[in-house]
């Protein structure tokens, strides 16, 4: 499938397994992060730590989603593209668990 001159392709099983898997490690960590906060746990600068851990594993968990859906087989702006296609739902996403929203 082509969508805005982005060639996408459908992930195989194991790449399923490991994009589910690689989801539900980053999620966790950072509800972790989340109840630690909110537990008061951290209190040395608990934002900076929120923020700091959100946007990078937000923006991994994007790039190994759209490397399930054929990253590697489109050109380098093309892969920053479909890289951006899936970090705005994942950060979204990733910010009501973090509770940034």
């Amino acid at each position: 499938m082509q969508i805005a001159g982005v060639q996408f392709f459908r992930p195989t099983l194991t790449q399923a397994f490991w994009m589910c898997s690689a989801c539900i490690v980053v999620t966790l960590m950072l509800y972790g992060i989340h109840s630690a906060i909110e537990d008061g746990e951290v209190k040395n600068q608990p934002e900076l730590l929120r923020a700091v851990m959100f946007w990078p594993l937000s923006l991994v968990l994007s790039i190994r989603i759209a490397h399930a859906f054929g990253l590697a087989k489109n050109t380098t702006p093309k892969k920053i593209l479909m890289v951006f296609m899936f970090f705005i739902p994942v950060a979204l996403a990733e910010s009501f668990v973090v509770g940034m929203q």
